[in-house]
């Protein structure tokens, strides 16, 4: 579920709202079911480390536990047919750390700049306006504990806006990669990527 400005979902008329927010489900069979939800203001509260939220008048809301140990999504939009709660589960709560002396250790920094190439199909560098999506993406960076280094693999196509100029692209894949000389670790993604040109 995904929020955001009414223009980026390629309405070329007001529809009253800038704020929507988009509902999309990846259903076992591999089908994908899509809604866009008009909404009023959003309300976003933080407590601890959680977040609790709710867009007026488009029957979406969630609360967080403080802990991050749970989420409850709240769905009630009868005219798409969907009506229901989801209830998000971590597998782990974080506790809390306390040190009486000592610091803890600094997360990885950039140093350099993110390098990343389309691969597979579509490839071919420099790009040209409407060219075919990549099969997926090479990935390249540097931090203080060396270079990482990840490839990315597009399964399936989890959403794709119609606008007007330019592109976006939601996918879901698999992702594999690690620190270089290090242990590499593979895993599940929901990555996107803005494509833009203009239509003249």
């Amino acid at each position: 579920m995904v929020s955001g400005d009414s223009s980026t979902l390629g309405f070329p008329i007001s529809v009253g709202t800038s704020n929507y927010v988009f509902l999309f489900v990846l259903i076992p069979d591999q089908t994908i079911f899509q809604g866009v939800l008009l909404s009023g203001d959003a309300t976003i509260v933080t407590s601890g480390d959680g977040t609790s939220g709710s867009y007026a008048d488009s029957g979406v809301s969630w609360s967080g536990a403080d802990d991050l140990s749970s989420y409850v999504v709240t769905v009630d939009d009868p005219l798409l047919g969907v009506v229901g709660n989801i209830t998000l589960n971590s597998a782990t709560v974080e506790s809390a750390l306390t040190l009486g002396s000592g610091s803890m250790p600094s997360p990885p920094t950039i140093k350099t700049t993110i390098i990343v190439w389309p691969t597979g199909a579509n490839s071919e560098y420099p790009r040209a306006p409407r060219q075919g999506e990549p099969s997926g993406f090479h990935i390249e960076f540097t931090t203080n504990e060396g270079t990482f280094v990840a490839d990315v693999v597009n399964k399936a196509v989890s959403w794709q806006p119609p606008i007007i100029s330019g592109g976006y692209t939601r996918w879901v894949g698999n992702i594999t990669g690690g620190f270089e000389g290090q242990e590499e670790y593979e895993g599940a993604t929901v990555h996107e990527w803005f494509h833009f040109w203009l239509n003249v």
